[in-house]
């Protein structure tokens, strides 16, 4: 108990000091992002695949300490996020994103705003140090709108916006086997057809180039969702190279079913894994026709 009061204060104190650090670097070495309603916006008008870096991806590259428990950390993985955080190449059909929070955290609860100020202050130079200086790099919280946001009236406008970008569109999603992205519920009620590629939970970029000429082989003009962590981050650049629009889309399923409970807190979704709650998600079967007749492949699982 006394040890846990300790640590209490110490946190407490050091705050203040976090907090100027984080003013300071971001007033020397300022970072420039689109916000989430200008990157949507773009999703929406133009055909563009997006790559999203979040702190997963961050601690990956070692900016900061490595928790990511469903992805180890692989050379070729490591490689290839560094190559296109870095903007080596110039690829007008890709856009590169990485957390609003790091230039504004105005938007967020004071939860999310005490965690990004610390981030911040202890990783912000290991990021700024990676990034091409003269790119205007996107919003990686597109996907995450709702649970950390401070104003909850602007919810239901981004999911206006992405539910925009997928209306009337073919869909293939490209997924952990348990994410069920976009099942019991109406996320993807205005899009023509949906087919899922299945791929492991865990470790996913050990079947990289599996998946990827799955994509390939299976793709007809329909939009790409990927939810695979840190190996859609590169899955959506290297589909880009081959003329597939594909978006790293992440967790905006599980934003999208704590938005219609009117959630105040990460919890758990019936059918569906997520590593965002403290608490154990045993994930039930799944055995809704409609979704099982979606599945063309399983990879790795």
């Amino acid at each position: 108990m006394f040890n846990t009061k300790i640590k209490n204060i110490s946190k407490f104190l050091s705050f203040p000091y976090f907090l100027l650090k984080d003013k300071v670097l971001k007033f020397l070495y300022p970072i420039e992002i689109y916000n989430t309603e200008d990157t949507l916006k773009i999703l929406l008008n133009e055909e563009k695949s997006i790559s999203r870096f979040g702190d997963c991806e961050f601690d990956l590259l070692k900016t900061g300490k490595f928790k990511f428990q469903f992805q180890k950390r692989e050379k070729v993985l490591i490689e290839k996020l560094n190559f296109i955080l870095s903007r080596k190449v110039n690829n007008s059909k890709h856009m590169v994103a990485i957390p609003y929070a790091l230039c504004d955290i105005d938007e967020f609860t004071n939860d999310s705003k005490k965690f990004w100020t610390i981030y911040s202050a202890r990783n912000y130079m290991k990021i700024f140090c990676r990034l091409n200086k003269d790119y205007k790099y996107y919003d990686s919280q597109i996907s995450r709108i709702y649970i950390n946001r401070k104003d909850k009236s602007k919810t239901e406008y981004y999911f206006k916006l992405w539910k925009s970008i997928w209306k009337d569109k073919d869909i293939l999603i490209v997924e952990g086997q348990y994410s069920r992205f976009g099942t019991d519920n109406d996320l993807f009620n205005n899009v023509n057809s949906i087919k899922r590629i299945l791929c492991p939970n865990e470790n996913a970029f050990s079947y990289f180039d599996e998946i990827k000429n799955a994509v390939i082989k299976y793709w007809d003009n329909q939009l790409v969702l990927l939810v695979l962590g840190p190996t859609a981050t590169v899955l959506a650049y290297e589909l880009s190279l081959e003329g597939i629009r594909a978006i790293d889309i992440g967790n905006l399923d599980m934003e999208y079913e704590w938005y219609k409970i009117n959630a105040k807190k990460k919890v758990n979704i019936r059918y569906k894994l997520t590593v965002e709650t403290n608490t154990i998600n045993i994930v039930e079967n799944f055995s809704d026709e409609i979704y099982l007749k979606q599945i063309i492949l399983h990879i790795g699982c």
